[in-house]
């Protein structure tokens, strides 16, 4: 099946202004703890990807949304700078997240109540960064989500429509 499939690098533009990053997460697919992946994308280059189990029990969906948004955020993050230096441009990072919870948190900062406040200051951390300009988050619909393959087991048809989503870029 996956002896056609290869890697392919594709010239930049020079007009790349925005590293693309696509984080998703799974609650607790088997139990347990939940599962995460994030795609870093430079055009249509994929830069790094990552697929995990969390190492914290989330307790709603948002919350291992939100793990896997700040996960993918760091490992972005610490990228970016060799990549600003190698290309000799300032880039921001533009995070597609398909859970609007996530994004209502971040926005909003959350409440302050006992049951909620290591949530607030993980998107404490990511409205700092929007803040700051470095960061910009979008909702995406589930279906074109491109690290939703990194977080559960798909069928072969799958799999497939995420691979051309990937190169269809």
């Amino acid at each position: 099946f996956s002896f056609n499939l290869a890697l392919r690098i594709y010239p930049l533009t020079g007009s790349e202004t925005f590293v693309e990053l696509h984080t998703d997460a799974s609650l607790a697919p088997q139990g347990g703890k939940s599962h995460q992946g994030f795609i870093m994308m430079l055009g249509k280059n994929v830069i790094t990807w990552g697929s995990s189990r969390q190492k914290l029990h989330s307790l709603s969906s948002a919350e291992c949304e939100l793990i896997a948004a700040v996960h993918g955020a760091q490992t972005t993050l610490s990228l970016l700078h060799m990549i600003q230096e190698y290309m000799q441009k300032k880039l921001r990072i533009h995070q597609f997240v398909d859970n609007e919870a996530v994004l209502c948190v971040v926005k909003t900062g959350g409440s302050s109540s006992n049951r909620t406040r290591h949530l607030s200051m993980r998107a404490f951390w990511l409205r700092h960064l929007v803040g700051m300009d470095l960061l910009r988050m979008t909702h995406v619909d589930t279906k074109s989500q491109r690290a939703d393959s990194l977080t559960k087991g798909l069928t072969c048809t799958q799999l497939v429509r995420d691979q051309l989503n990937l190169v269809m870029h």
